[in-house]
């Protein structure tokens, strides 16, 4: 039996469930409705003969038994008037049998029984009873940690710990919108989906919901964090997959790699050959959307222009939606009962539901950076936050201490994800060490948020917004001067030039985002480049798998071409003419999609003996290319510019390696339970591939065994359904809304707590 406490549930949340789970487990049809009209009935059904069942909740988790009573009480008197044939009282508190019947004695005069009062037991027993209701309920069931475990161990939830830490967290501000039904369809439907939209509209937390909705239906959750090889390295034949890519086209598109575009495309196209058993959503913003697709990069406008696209916009949030963000965001902060309930009836909570400049992460900061923990200063600091977020950043910011401010600084350098706290440490090198902990604890929350525990802590800043204003700090000639001179890592110097917009996307020519940081970097590239060969032959020293040596070099390689000239890049032709070396007995090991990557970097670096440097991005192709043994190996392959693909040497060990690679994929095919459309699919896929290798190979049996798990009717896993909201629609009138804070007083934390 489960075991919630159904504390990451507001009032409103906890009246859903109620209605979903007495409709399952008493077969009954109760309504809810919005806020504002229900005349003290939080659930009512009228049956064919006029029969009338009224359902009260009060979710009281953390009041006192005599508050608790007392609200009983109220409600006892209120449900006079109600004229009910059944009267049924639920709470998410916990009820013993005796506090059951001092309840009934409340309700005296009431058509309610002692089986009609449940408590948080009575809930769970029908939950267990119903899990069909407890999937549809994502702020239930997120918060339980035995699920949580349950998906990471079940390997259920790959390669994103910390997304699914921080989606725990920030579920209890989860409000069901249109738009959650609406991407869920378009992944069924299409098998991709791209959700674009302003910064801060919900992009991001709307993706990771529906995440967790397929996960807790058994899908299996792969989070890309980097580029999308993760997918393709991910990517199974025997169970269905949802591969999630966060903000995949970066700032300004500067942070995909040469080969990105073609190869997102790819798996596009194949996610939708599969769509029966894999889907992706990705996000971006609109404004990089709008310009990838107008750019001259075909790959990239070809990805830019995928219909599979949900654009998530505020106006899709109507005044309802708007307040119970809102609301969401007030009754789950750390306010105390006295100062919510000053809240609930405080007209400025309209004006801030109606404002123009209204944005989900405004709200979110506006509540981090208030000063304290009063009604008054949370609504001066929205306030302030919708009429100038960059004043209120600034007053933030300024208020840390030196340190404070310097692992921002620091963070900012690094690439957008979450980093070891003790790296950070190092790159910061703080003159106090026992400031650190201090400085770390004036940030959390407000500015950063942290996963896990020592000595695994893991930092990152706590949303885009943070992040976009340290880079406009880091825009400053003598700021960026002094990171440069703190810069201690090859992680920070590729962040830097990409964040200054010195990298080109591809297709296109480098345009500078940033133009102080961008001059500080071109204005010291001899320091910069300086920096790079130190940390980047460090690195390789200390590194001492070659595999590990090609991301090294990939990265040192984005650098040089952002800064560096011709006679810059000898030493990184040394190093990558090492790696290639046939008798460097290095190349074992070698991954051949990202050493393929390698060979088309250093192919296009600048040099001043330019067939020196042709020779030696054949001879890393031709590593690659020995290293092939999976079909996304010969897709990476095929994907070279036509001088590495078509050398001799190349072509040859291709040639060979695809037939063992065929071989092994036409024996898996026979053997796998998978869908019998993606087993068609792949199968169909496998013979063309075969034929452009000169291999002549019998998909017939492949396709006979598709049939024979057709026959046996293999079930895949359900798709998430839409969620169940009131089944009254709102008309977005004032009191409506107001009826929404009102509940800010709800009694059920006391005053003190």
């Amino acid at each position: 039996m489960p075991d919630y406490d159904f504390r990451t549930l507001s009032p409103v949340d906890f009246e859903h469930l109620t209605r979903d789970v007495l409709n399952a487990d008493l077969g009954l049809r109760l309504q809810s409705y919005p806020p504002g009209r229900d005349q003290g009935i939080d659930l009512r059904q009228v049956d064919a003969k006029g029969t009338v069942t009224v359902v009260q909740c009060k979710h009281y988790i953390e009041s006192s038994w005599p508050t608790f009573l007392r609200a009983v009480k109220k409600e006892g008197k209120r449900g006079k008037d109600l004229a009910a044939d059944r009267y049924t009282f639920v709470t998410s508190r916990p009820l013993t049998p005796l506090q059951q019947g001092k309840i009934l004695g409340e309700l005296a005069g009431l058509p309610i029984v002692h089986d009609d009062i449940w408590g948080k037991d009575a809930l769970n027993a029908a939950l267990g009873r119903h899990p069909e209701v407890e999937r549809r309920h994502i702020k239930l069931w997120i918060s339980s940690t035995e699920v949580l475990d349950t998906l990471l161990r079940s390997g259920q939830w790959q390669r994103g710990e910390a997304l699914l830490a921080v989606l725990a967290d920030r579920a209890r501000l989860w409000v069901h919108t249109p738009a959650y039904d609406q991407v869920l369809d378009m992944l069924e439907r299409e098998g991709v989906c791209i959700v674009c939209g302003p910064p801060g509209v919900g992009k991001s937390f709307l993706a990771g919901m529906a995440l967790l909705a397929a996960a807790h239906n058994g899908w299996q959750v792969v989070d890309v964090a980097n580029n999308i090889e993760e997918a393709w390295t991910a990517l199974r034949t025997d169970r269905p997959q949802i591969f999630h890519y966060d903000d995949f086209l970066g700032e300004a598109g500067v942070e995909l790699a040469k080969n990105e575009p073609r190869s997102l495309n790819a798996f596009l196209d194949r996610v939708q050959q599969l769509k029966d058993s894999k889907r992706i959503i990705l996000t971006t913003r609109e404004h990089e959307l709008r310009a990838a697709a107008e750019g001259p990069a075909d790959e990239l406008a070809t990805l830019a222009r995928n219909p599979a696209r949900y654009q998530l916009l505020l106006e899709a949030y109507d005044l309802q939606i708007r307040a119970k963000i809102l609301f969401n965001h007030l009754y789950f902060s750390a306010l105390p009962a006295s100062e919510r309930a000053h809240l609930a009836v405080d007209s400025r909570l309209l004006n801030i539901t109606q404002h123009p400049a209204y944005n989900p992460r405004i709200i979110d900061i506006g509540i981090r950076l208030s000063p304290s923990l009063t009604a008054d200063d949370v609504l001066n600091t929205i306030d302030r936050a919708l009429e100038n977020p960059q004043e209120l950043w600034n007053g933030s910011f300024r208020g840390l201490s030196p340190l404070g401010q310097q692992v921002l600084l620091t963070m900012a350098t690094l690439p957008y994800r979450p980093w070891p706290a003790e790296t950070v440490r190092r790159l910061v090198a703080p003159e106090d060490a026992l400031a650190w902990t201090p400085a770390l604890r004036e940030l959390e929350t407000t500015w950063l948020q942290f996963m896990q525990v020592a000595p695994n802590r893991s930092m990152s800043f706590a949303n885009p917004g943070c992040r976009s204003y340290m880079l406009g700090i880091l825009d400053d000639t003598a700021v960026a001067d002094r990171q440069l001179d703190q810069a201690a890592s090859r992680a920070q110097l590729v962040s830097l030039s990409r964040s200054a917009g010195l990298n080109a996307s591809p297709g296109r020519a480098p345009a500078v985002a940033r133009p102080e940081l961008a001059s500080v970097l071109t204005g010291r590239r001899a320091d910069v480049l300086e920096k790079l060969m130190q940390f980047t032959l460090a690195d390789l020293a200390g590194e001492p798998s070659a595999a590990r040596h090609v991301p090294i070099l990939l990265d040192a390689v984005a650098v040089l071409k952002a800064v560096g000239a011709a006679e810059d890049t000898a030493w990184l032709l040394d190093c990558a003419e090492a790696l290639a070396a046939p008798d460097s007995g290095g190349l074992a090991g070698l991954e051949a999609v990202e050493t393929f990557e390698l060979a088309e970097a250093v192919y296009g670096l600048p040099a001043e003996d330019p067939a020196r440097r042709g020779r030696i991005a054949k001879g890393i192709a031709l590593a690659a290319a020995r290293g092939i043994a999976a079909i996304r190996d010969l897709d990476a392959y095929q994907a070279l510019s036509a001088d590495l693909a078509q050398d001799a040497d190349v072509t040859a060990v291709a040639r060979e390696r695809a037939q063992s690679v065929i071989e092994v994929e036409y024996e898996q095919l026979l053997q796998t339970t998978d869908n019998p459309r993606t087993i068609e699919v792949l199968a169909a896929d496998l013979g063309e591939r075969a034929k452009s290798y000169g291999t002549d190979i019998d998909i017939g049996p492949i396709l006979d065994r598709a049939d024979e798990l057709a026959a046996e009717s293999t079930l895949m896993p359900d798709w998430p359904g839409a969620a169940d909201e009131p089944d009254g629609g709102g008309d977005d009138t004032y009191a409506d809304l107001n009826q929404v804070f009102l509940q800010l007083d709800a009694d059920d934390r006391d005053a003190d707590t």
